[in-house]
C-alpha cells in the first residue's frame, strides 16, 4: 500500500513540475516557441527541416511574424505558388542559414528573383549545413541532368573550432550517412528535439551549453589585436596567434588572415579536409550539369588557399563579401 502511495506522489509532483515547466516555457519563451516544430532529423542530412509543417519565423528588424511552410521534400516554398517539384528545376541554390533566411520572406529572397525572371529555380539550405550535408544532398534528391548548382560556403564551414564545421561533422559522423530508414529512431530523435524546444529547463540548459562551449568575449585589446592582425599587411606575422587561445573561433578567424606557414595543424587539416569535400561536389552532379561556389570572403589566406586548390580541379569559384570582425 506503501508502495502505491510513494508512486502516486511521485506521479503527481511530476505533474506540477511539468506544469510549471510549461507555463515558464510559454512566458518566456514566446519568441522561441514561434519557431518550435522547424527542427528534425533527416537520414541524409542529419537535421533539417520537419516535412509538411507551418511554423513562424520572426524578422528581427521589423519585428514581422513570417510563416515558413515546409512541403513533404522538407524544402520551403510559397503557398501561393504551391511546393517546388525538383523535376521542374534546373537552378539549385544551396547553402546553410545564409540560404535559409527563416527571418526573410520568401518572396523577397535570391532564388524569387531568378523564379521572376522565368528561370526555376530552388533554394535548399538550413542552419550550419556544410559540404557534409551539400554531398549528401545528391544523394537524397533526383535532380535533372543539365542542372546548375549554386553552393555558398562560409568561413565556419573550415573552421576547426566551429562544432558543426564539416571537419566537426565528419569526426561525428564519418561515412555513416546516409542511413537506412530506422523510424524507432527517427522518431526518438524528433521526440528529443520536441522535448529540447517545448520544455523551459532543458532549453535554459541546453542555451547555456551552446554560449559555454562557443565564447566569444572581446574585450577592447583583443579586438584591437583582431582588427590590426586581420590586415593584409600582418599576413606573415603570427605573433598575435600566441597570445589566443587555441580551440576557439577567434584563433581560426585570425589563422585564416595569415599566411599557411602561421595555421596550427589541426586547422590545416580541418582546411584540406573540407576542400577534399568540395571537389568531391564536382564528381557527383549529375551529367552535363555545372557547379559554381560562393565563398563569402573569410581572412586573406584562406580565401588565396581555397581559390588555389579548387581552381587546379577545374572548379568555378567567386569570392563575395569581404568577411571583417566586427569590433
Amino acid at each position: 500500500m506503501l508502495r502505491k502511495e510513494n508512486l502516486f506522489l511521485l506521479f503527481f509532483y511530476l505533474i506540477i513540475i511539468v506544469f510549471i515547466d510549461q507555463i515558464l516555457n510559454t512566458k518566456l519563451n514566446h519568441e522561441k516557441n514561434k519557431a518550435s516544430g522547424m527542427l528534425c532529423s533527416d537520414n541524409y542530412t542529419i537535421y533539417g527541416y520537419c516535412k509538411n509543417t507551418k511554423v513562424i519565423s520572426l524578422n528581427i528588424d521589423n519585428n514581422k511574424s513570417i510563416p515558413i511552410y515546409i512541403d513533404n521534400n522538407k524544402l520551403q516554398y510559397d503557398p501561393e505558388q504551391g511546393p517546388f517539384i525538383i523535376k521542374d528545376a534546373n537552378y539549385f541554390i544551396l547553402g546553410d542559414s545564409m540560404i535559409q533566411s527563416d527571418e526573410v520572406e520568401i518572396k523577397k529572397r535570391m532564388g524569387q528573383i531568378l523564379r521572376n525572371n522565368k528561370i526555376n529555380t530552388i533554394e535548399i539550405g538550413y542552419s550550419s549545413w556544410n559540404p557534409y550535408q551539400y554531398e549528401n544532398i545528391f544523394k537524397k534528391y533526383n535532380f535533372n541532368s543539365n542542372s546548375i548548382f549554386f553552393v555558398f560556403l562560409y568561413w565556419n564551414d573550415f573552421a576547426p573550432s566551429y562544432n558543426m564545421s564539416y571537419y566537426r561533422t565528419l569526426q561525428k559522423y564519418g561515412n555513416s550517412y546516409p542511413r537506412e530508414k530506422n523510424i524507432v529512431i527517427q522518431k526518438f530523435k524528433n521526440f528529443a528535439v520536441f522535448f529540447i524546444e517545448n520544455s523551459f529547463v532543458v532549453r535554459t540548459i541546453f542555451d547555456e551549453y551552446i554560449k559555454y562551449t562557443n565564447p566569444i568575449k572581446l574585450d577592447n585589446e583583443i579586438s584591437f589585436k583582431i582588427e590590426e592582425s586581420h590586415s593584409e599587411a600582418n599576413q606573415l606575422n603570427c605573433d598575435a596567434l600566441n597570445e589566443i587561445k587555441e580551440d576557439t573561433l577567434i584563433f581560426d578567424i585570425i589563422s585564416f588572415s595569415k599566411d599557411s606557414s602561421c595555421w596550427s595543424d589541426l586547422i590545416t587539416e580541418s582546411v584540406d579536409q573540407t576542400i577534399i569535400s568540395i571537389k568531391r561536389l564536382k564528381k557527383i552532379i549529375p551529367d552535363d550539369s555545372e557547379i559554381l561556389f560562393f565563398l563569402l570572403q573569410p581572412g586573406g589566406h584562406l580565401k588565396t588557399k581555397i581559390q588555389r586548390d579548387v581552381k587546379i580541379n577545374g572548379l568555378k569559384l567567386m569570392i563575395i563579401f569581404p568577411f571583417q570582425v566586427m569590433v
